[in-house]
């Protein structure tokens, strides 16, 4: 089809990669094909759409390096310390660790056993 050789030269013309002749030729063509001039009409509304976004997402604000790696090494001595206080917990368990209390408790329930019988 013709339109599929013009249509990659209104891509190329756009992108200034067209000498002045060629340009004239692409445009005498849009001027006589409305599928062509569609064609360039979207291209063009997606150049400033584009353009738009790139607009709004320079003028964001954006977190400096040092701020989102701060984030990061937060997040990570976080996650750390979890596992760490997991670790010491299953250690705790496993040797039977019962608490500050459980020398007093573990008293008690024996001399009240030996007072029972």
């Amino acid at each position: 089809m013709k339109c599929d050789a013009y249509r990659i030269l209104i891509q190329e013309m756009l992108r200034g990669q067209l000498n002045i002749d060629e340009a004239a030729v692409v445009a005498s063509h849009m001027d006589a094909c409305e599928l062509c001039r569609s064609f360039h009409r979207g291209l063009v509304d997606d150049s400033h759409i584009d353009q738009h976004r790139r607009e709004v997402a320079e003028s964001l604000p954006h977190k400096p390096a040092a701020a989102r790696q701060t984030i990061w090494q937060l997040a990570m001595a976080a996650v750390l310390a979890a596992l760490l206080l997991g670790g010491v917990a299953m250690v705790a368990r496993h040797v039977g660790w019962r608490g500050p209390d459980s020398h007093q408790r573990s008293w008690h329930h024996s001399h009240v056993q030996e007072h029972s019988r």
